[in-house]
């Protein structure tokens, strides 16, 4: 198992540099080499939240480091998201295409503005601190893992997943919905990389993962209705939360049944017995 868990860090330490590397070209692809820099520091995050056992005293240490580092990132990723969003309703809403098709402008302008403020000195900062980061995980002991500390921790990460859910069912608000989505989707990376390191099967490993994905645009939806605030006229800004309210309204009804189901099934206060890992 160690050698596995091993790997693992190594393979995600390489992804978030080369990543990291690619965004700091700010050429073509930046913005996807954002998130995939972001989406690579969550993993790493969830690798020590299951260790945590293992050092309890400086790995959660190393964890928030990593998730100060990941937040240097999120005005590019959150400028990315309204701009892609606001494209993908302006394909799917022909009435509202020319008023979206403005939106977009704007908010592709602005996208451009966020990135002409991290300069060439920014990029070599982060990509020293990176390093530095990746130094002390790779300094981690593994000697004394066990598959219970695994088992522990994936249990403290469910228990938590499950109390933010009780407290978001049924509310539409932002903060309650943020923090149960980042519960929910920490649980579904945890429970992923135990199905790696241990060498087994977990049937729902993935579809976990699947259904933090989809909740994540209800974040994205929030995001958006956020940048209408700025544009200049009260009549686009009005009609076009309207849209967006809306849409996050149905996400949110389509979501909480899906949760529902999934508070008998996975995040009950019990959780039933784990599938066996072969």
């Amino acid at each position: 198992m160690q050698k596995r868990v091993e790997k693992s860090m190594q393979r995600e330490c390489a992804q978030s540099e080369r990543e990291l590397a690619k965004a700091g070209r700010r050429g073509k692809g930046r913005d996807k080499a954002v998130h995939q820099l972001r989406k690579s520091l969550q993993r790493l995050r969830a690798m020590l939240h299951l260790l945590c056992d293992v050092d309890p005293i400086h790995l959660p240490k190393l964890e928030r480091d990593i998730k100060r580092f990941r937040r240097r990132f999120s005005r590019l990723r959150d400028a990315a998201v309204r701009l892609d969003l606001a494209r993908e309703l302006a394909g799917r809403s022909p009435d509202d295409c020319e008023l979206l098709t403005q939106v977009c402008e704007g908010l592709q302008a602005r996208l451009d503005e966020v990135w002409l403020g991290f300069s060439d000195p920014f990029w070599h900062r982060a990509q020293a601190d990176l390093a530095r980061l990746h130094g002390r995980l790779h300094r981690v002991s593994l000697a004394t893992l066990r598959a219970e500390d695994l088992q522990a921790s994936l249990e403290r990460a469910r228990k938590k997943a499950r109390k933010a859910i009780v407290g978001a069912l049924g509310l539409d608000r932002r903060v309650l919905r943020h923090r149960m989505r980042c519960k929910v989707r920490r649980y579904a990376a945890m429970r992923r990389l135990r199905q790696e390191w241990l060498g087994g099967r977990d049937a729902l490993a993935s579809v976990l993962v699947d259904l933090g994905k989809r909740l994540g645009r209800e974040g994205d939806l929030w995001l958006s209705a956020e940048a209408v605030h700025t544009l200049d006229e009260p009549a686009t800004v009005a009609e076009l939360r309207r849209t967006l309210r809306s849409a996050r309204r149905e996400r949110v009804r389509e979501h909480d049944g899906e949760l529902a189901a999934w508070l008998r099934r996975c995040f009950a206060r019990k959780e039933r017995a784990q599938p066996a890992l072969a």
